[in-house]
């Protein structure tokens, strides 16, 4: 990346043209209250952290939501009736979001199960945590997935129960027992854009094809910032749904 970025710098004005790839835009980017570029170093930070935490984590993700769509076939005929009902045959939209409620559900409980490994955070004071002196500068690491599958927090943690984030759920009350995007001032800015995406990318999906687990296949999680499948071959089957208005065709596979 670094070598990409000087590339780039080292371009006349003439040779870069209008090019309005990522790496262009953050090289222009002048900011507003001091007048200044971002150095290399910074640039290279944000494309890390968008090739990370914006590409990786929400692909990852949803392979995870599909596999256990695919491995509960009653979780996947509730999210197709609830997309049939608030989408039906039309693309969707912004105002969908909020109604998808029971796919949103589908969505933080397969987080919850196949989370970030490890966040980290440094102590900017001296403190005590759990009774353990904390010097300033020193690195605390925690880890989301041993959280989200604490059985004092989570009953039956293994156990995939979409229904466990309904409302007055007892897991929805104890503050940061869920925090797959972090908490604080430095929780993940792009957190409600996931949700957005990741639930557009579904009901995207469940409102077209039904998408079956290719048999005698074994998923595993692979180590990775975000538990990665270690295959995830699945086979889609075109779904023949009713709507209210009309009936849509059936999609050849």
């Amino acid at each position: 990346i670094d070598e990409v970025i000087e590339q780039y710098r080292a371009e006349k004005p003439a040779e870069r043209g209008d090019r309005q790839d990522l790496l262009s835009l953050l090289l222009a980017g002048v900011d507003s209250e001091t007048g200044s570029t971002m150095d290399a170093e910074q640039v290279r930070d944000e494309v890390i952290a968008i090739m990370l935490a914006g590409t990786e984590t929400s692909a990852t993700t949803l392979s995870w939501i599909f596999h256990e769509i695919g491995r509960h076939p009653e979780v996947e005929a509730r999210v197709h009736a609830e997309v049939d009902s608030v989408v039906g045959s039309r693309p969707v939209r912004p105002e969908d979001i909020p109604a998808l409620t029971y796919t949103h559900d589908v969505f933080q409980e397969a987080l919850r199960l196949h989370s970030p490994l490890l966040f980290t955070r440094r102590a900017l004071a001296p403190l005590t945590l759990g009774g353990i002196s904390i010097p300033a500068g020193a690195e605390l690491a925690y880890s989301p997935y041993a959280l989200h599958r604490d059985p004092v927090l989570f009953p039956d943690p293994g156990v995939f129960d979409p229904d466990r984030w309904q409302k007055g759920a007892k897991e929805r009350s104890r503050t940061h027992s869920y925090v797959p995007f972090g908490a604080g001032q430095h929780k993940c800015i792009g957190d409600s854009f996931a949700v957005a995406e990741i639930l557009t990318a579904v009901a995207t999906v469940a409102r077209r094809w039904h998408l079956k687990p290719a048999p005698g296949i074994t998923v595993r999680e692979l180590p990775a910032g975000i538990p990665q499948p270690s295959e995830l071959p699945m086979i889609p089957v075109a779904r023949k749904v009713q709507h209210s208005s009309h009936t849509s065709d059936e999609i050849p596979q």
